[in-house]
């Protein structure tokens, strides 16, 4: 897949030239609302975004990287997962101290408006945590519907229906 732009946010697909910043980025700040525990070392890390990459090369899934368009400063990375489901799920985060002001939502509408055009999927999914109301937002803002609920052992979650953008 190509870039993506939005008005502030460059999104390309994840190479490990990125996978130092995002591993310094993680943190135990972002582990309440992620299904997922900040790997331990770069090394647990690197079989983690090596499989992002295999995943892309397979045409399963996309992970991108965010950066600010000017500074190129790390945003944080967003996702598509199950790509050719028909439903494909949706996935972000933003480093901890960017957060609050509006890269989420810019990312996911990034990735819904491609991923409409690509792949026509019926609707995209977004679990997020329930007690995550920033992300909860963002699927709102696009007009996402409670369509599922689950449980990790860190916390509890809905499942939105996004519809796809033109």
């Amino acid at each position: 897949m190509d870039n993506l732009q939005t008005s502030r946010i460059t999104l390309r697909p994840f190479v490990a030239a990125d996978a130092t910043q995002a591993f310094a980025c993680m943190s135990e700040r972002l582990s309440p609302y992620t299904a997922w525990q900040p790997p331990r070392s770069r090394a647990e890390f690197r079989r983690i975004w090596e499989g992002w990459i295999e995943g892309a090369r397979a045409g399963t899934e996309l992970c991108m990287t965010a950066r600010h368009t000017e500074t190129r400063k790390f945003i944080g990375l967003a996702g598509l997962k199950r790509i050719t489901s028909g439903r494909p799920e949706i996935g972000i985060w933003v480093r901890t101290e960017l957060q609050g002001r509006g890269h989420g939502l810019e990312m996911v509408q990034a990735l819904i408006r491609r991923g409409s055009g690509r792949f026509s999927p019926d609707h995209f999914r977004y679990p997020v945590a329930l007690d995550n109301r920033p992300s909860r937002r963002i699927a709102e803002r696009l007009g996402g519907t409670i369509v599922g609920r689950y449980r990790t052992d860190i916390y509890d979650g809905v499942i939105y229906a996004i519809p796809p953008l033109t």
